[in-house]
């Protein structure tokens, strides 16, 4: 379970060192946030897209594979800088309104909710927490090892890699190294 809210959190929140680059610079950019990349596949567990609203504020579309059965889950969050780091708090309410599909089709109805449900149970634990990131600078592949903190407390278990990617270099959500979701 926590590995699968790691993989979406992934998306959702970076960070910088107070020394590092502006935090929103990839966002400008129109860069997506890829959660544990397989360069050589092009996959990513969970895929962020940002809008930026101010110097510090920004909306997040995320898109992670919660489940060994391709369940795919899209929410939507706002987030901010602080601390020089983007962080969200996903609410019950990003969940109420998340949805998913499966094998490309759009779950409905109890199908629908009982996925909603699931997640629902699966976050709850971080409902109102600030959840940000601190990126270790990226290698020459691009990645970088994410370490993770709720309401600034070190959370080793939310800890990935991630890579910001381009949306022309064709990454798509696809499962772990080695096949694990």
């Amino acid at each position: 379970m926590l590995t699968m809210i790691a993989a979406i959190l992934a998306a959702a929140t970076v960070g910088h060192d107070a020394t590092g680059p502006d935090p929103m610079a990839a966002i400008r950019q129109g860069k997506l946030r890829c959660g544990w990349p397989d360069a050589a596949l092009k996959t990513c567990r969970s895929i962020a897209r940002y809008t930026a609203l101010s110097d510090d504020t920004f909306d997040v579309s995320v898109d992670g594979l919660p489940s060994e059965d391709g369940l795919v889950l899209h929410y939507t969050s706002r987030g901010r800088v602080a601390r020089n780091q983007l962080c969200i708090r996903i609410t019950a309410d990003d969940i109420a309104r998340s949805t998913f599909t499966k094998g490309g089709v759009t779950m409905i109805g109890t199908a629908l909710e009982n996925a909603r449900n699931a997640t629902r149970a699966d976050f709850a634990p971080l409902f109102g927490r600030e959840i940000c990131d601190r990126d270790d600078p990226p290698g020459t592949d691009g990645v970088s090892a994410s370490v993770s903190f709720v309401d600034g407390v070190l959370a080793p278990a939310l800890d990935r890699t991630v890579k910001w990617v381009d949306v022309r270099d064709g990454y798509a959500l696809g499962p772990l190294p080695g096949g694990m979701i």
